[in-house]
């Protein structure tokens, strides 16, 4: 692509302005502020208008292509392509981003169809990339977008241009294949017709199968049909059976009927023989509950004359007879209180006699010893002894008949006097118990009489029944009791048995009463015994025999209907077996489909990785003699990472392109970019460079017009400076070039 001329109508700040250029080296020249950066900046709008993404970059670049005046940005660009001459018209108004583009043919004049003038011109090159390969404004020598240069190497290892995503190629390679077979696990449409394949040939296994039980059901219905017509005559053997039964039944009640009305005849015989047998004809249950009372009142009467006898006993045994026969004396002498006084005054005057003794004794005692001074004492104390003597004459004596009065009740006289208060307790105990006793002999004499009364009745009431009452009465009562009582025991379920009897004996008369008896036996054959004929057992074959007969019927029919449902059967395994030929053409088409996708995909991508792989040693050679050159041997080796960051060899050590001199890296960078145009463009691509040599010594700026002088030979160089000295160093050294003034 060469560009021929620039007509801009109004940008940035230039309005109504035109500029030629030849088809290789042309250095612009004009002074600051003259419009340099603002052409180049129009050239890059013409290629592919103002960028979209909002960056710090971008918005600079759009503000300085909108017109300082009108708000407008639109103009023109001639451009050869091939021989042929090309017109790219844009123009945007107001402050939006989206411009209107149109290409035309000069020859023709028609216009030509394409979505951007850059995939026209530079074939699909995206504007990253021509930034940074052909596009170097001021002081942007280093600005390389590495990663869309990497992906523009990978889209022509793809396509003819960059317009095709070798990412999205793959991906879509990707998809189409993922969509035969999952890449993880299960899925696609070879799995799914797979599973398709498996579930009919499954369907196709069951198929025969039922085939195959049809086939068997056929022979099976033959057997079948053959039990039930067996079936069939037991159902009807059966219902003769439960006939007969019937019969029996109704002729076992005639049997029944006769043999009751024999029982109730035995029973009665046994009633008037146990009535006979045990002597109580005509005894009754008044008669054995008068005899229970007379028992009760035996055993009342017999308690009662014990319980009087113990208490007449107990009477005599409750008093102390010597205290009572002390209080009896006591009372006959006197009476209590006057003996009481008596044993005091007694016992008081020993008492008194003692203490008039002490009193006499003592004072003896005192005259004897005064009686040693004089002769009056000593009278004195034989007067005193003489006193003592008599009142100890007197005390004793009194002393004496105390303690015999008190010997004679038996006790002494310290408790005297609660002794003779306990013999009086005693005395009207006695008299008390006197009474007591007198009315027990009474108790005891009429619980005597009660007693033999009622043994007399009971002795007469066994005589009535011929039972002998010698012994013990109440023993023979008892026996008698029991006799009477099983006797109306065995009597009363004779008699309630015969009852029932004859209820129930009545009530078959009246049920048989409807039937022929001599009829029933008739319909019985002579060979047949009637209690062989069980109405339960014949119910039990019948239903039996019937249930068979509706089980071999339900078989039956089951059967027919497999039977009837054969054909269908058939041409539904001949479907399946279509279908599954058709899957499995279906199967090998996308297993082939699959390979083409997988083959497409694994050389797309082997060619992606193998350029990825290749791209940055190639562009690292092409540099490495281009800046080896322009250094003049300085630096031949340098290194390059993923992301195209630039760093030389500096004695042995790595050293990045940013610690050098800006006009160092300028020269580095100028070199990778001639580098990165051979690499993916070859030859008919442009270089633009703004301001680039300024930070140059003449040295270097000789060494890099020199190969740009020989670049401009394949490719046009557009250099814009607003120096003189790159004019003066390429007349100087020989190198065409056209110069233009801005």
């Amino acid at each position: 692509m060469t560009i021929r001329s620039v007509r801009i109508s109004e940008f940035g700040k230039l309005k109504d302005f035109k500029l030629d250029f030849s088809d290789s080296l042309n250095i612009i020249n004009g002074d600051n502020e003259s419009g340099k950066s603002t052409v180049l900046l129009f050239i890059l709008y013409m290629l592919y208008g103002l960028p979209t993404r909002k960056t710090a970059e971008s918005s600079a670049d759009k503000a300085r292509s909108i017109s300082w005046e009108g708000s407008k940005a639109e103009g023109q660009m001639d451009v050869e392509l091939y021989g042929k001459l090309y017109r790219i018209s844009r123009s945007l108004k107001g402050k939006t981003s989206a411009s209107q583009v149109s290409v035309f043919d000069l020859e023709t004049g028609e216009k030509v169809d394409c979505e951007s003038p850059a995939d026209l011109f530079l074939g699909g090159i995206s504007r990253e990339t021509f930034l940074s390969c052909c596009l170097s404004g001021q002081l942007r020598s280093g600005s390389i977008y590495s990663e869309q240069v990497a992906s523009t190497l990978a889209n022509l290892s793809v396509g003819a241009d960059e317009s095709v995503d070798a990412s999205a190629v793959l991906e879509t390679i990707r998809k189409a294949r993922k969509e035969y077979k999952h890449e993880k696990g299960k899925g696609g449409l070879i799995d799914k017709t797979s599973d398709e394949i498996t579930e009919l040939s499954l369907k196709r296994l069951k198929t025969a199968g039922e085939l195959n039980a049809l086939k068997e059901a056929k022979e099976q219905y033959k057997s079948c049909q053959t039990l039930l017509d067996g079936a069939k005559e037991r159902v009807t053997r059966a219902e003769l059976g439960k006939e007969l039964a019937s019969v029996a039944k109704a002729l076992s009640k005639f049997d029944e009927h006769k043999r009751l009305g024999e029982k109730i005849s035995n029973s009665e015989a046994a009633l008037l023989s146990l009535a006979k047998d045990s002597g109580f004809s005509g005894a009754s249950a008044d008669d054995l509950a008068e005899l229970r009372h007379l028992r009760r009142e035996c055993e009342k009467k017999q308690n009662d004359l014990d319980s009087a006898r113990a208490e007449n006993r107990a009477g005599d045994l409750r008093v102390n007879t010597t205290a009572k026969d002390v209080a009896c004396r006591i009372e006959a002498g006197g009476g209590k209180e006057a003996y009481i006084s008596s044993i005091r005054e007694k016992l008081e005057g020993a008492r008194r006699s003692n203490i008039y003794l002490w009193v006499l004794a003592s004072l003896g005692g005192v005259s004897v010893l005064l009686s040693l001074v004089s002769l009056i004492f000593l009278a004195a104390a034989v007067g005193f002894g003489v006193g003592a003597g008599v009142f100890a004459l007197l005390g004793t004596r009194a002393k004496t008949e105390a303690e015999a009065a008190l010997r004679a009740i038996g006790t002494d006289s310290d408790r005297f006097e609660r002794y003779i208060d306990n013999c009086y307790e005693q005395l009207r105990l006695y008299n008390a118990e006197k009474e007591n006793a007198e009315r027990a002999f009474l108790a005891e004499k009429a619980a005597a009489d009660n007693l033999k009364f009622t043994t007399d009745t009971v002795i007469k009431k066994l005589s009535e029944y011929g039972r002998s009452a010698e012994g013990d009465t109440a023993s023979a009562l008892d026996s008698f009791i029991l006799e009477l009582s099983d006797y109306l025991t065995r009597s009363a379920d004779l008699s309630r048995i015969i009852s029932v009897d004859k209820e129930i004996y009545e009530r078959q008369a009246l049920e048989l009463d409807s039937l022929d008896e001599a009829a029933l036996r008739a319909r019985l054959t002579g060979d047949i015994p009637i209690e062989s004929l069980s109405p339960e057992r014949a119910e039990s074959e019948y239903r039996e025999a019937v249930s068979d007969q509706k089980r071999l019927s339900d078989e039956l029919t089951e059967l027919r209907i497999k039977i009837e449902s054969a054909p269908a059967s058939e041409a539904t395994l001949c479907e399946i077996e279509l279908e599954i030929k058709a899957l499995e053409e279906k199967k090998r088409d996308y297993l082939e489909r699959y390979e083409i996708y997988d083959t497409a995909y694994k050389a797309v991508e082997a060619a992606k990785q193998s350029l990825g792989n290749n791209f940055a040693p190639l562009v690292r050679r092409n540099a490495a003699r281009l800046i080896e050159r322009v250094s003049r041997g300085k630096y031949s080796n340098i290194f390059l990472t993923s992301k195209l960051e630039m760093s030389v060899d500096s004695d042995g050590k790595p050293r990045d392109v940013n610690c050098l001199s800006g006009g160092t890296a300028d020269l580095l960078y100028i070199s990778l970019r001639l580098s990165l145009i051979e690499t993916i463009f070859g030859t008919g691509a442009p270089l633009f460079l703004d301001e680039t040599l300024s930070q140059l010594d003449d040295t270097r700026a000789t060494e890099v017009l020199t190969l740009l002088g020989e670049f401009s030979e394949n490719n046009q160089c557009l250099l814009f400076t607003c120096h003189q000295r790159e004019n003066d160093l390429c007349d100087k050294l020989d190198i065409k070039y056209t110069n233009c003034r801005m």
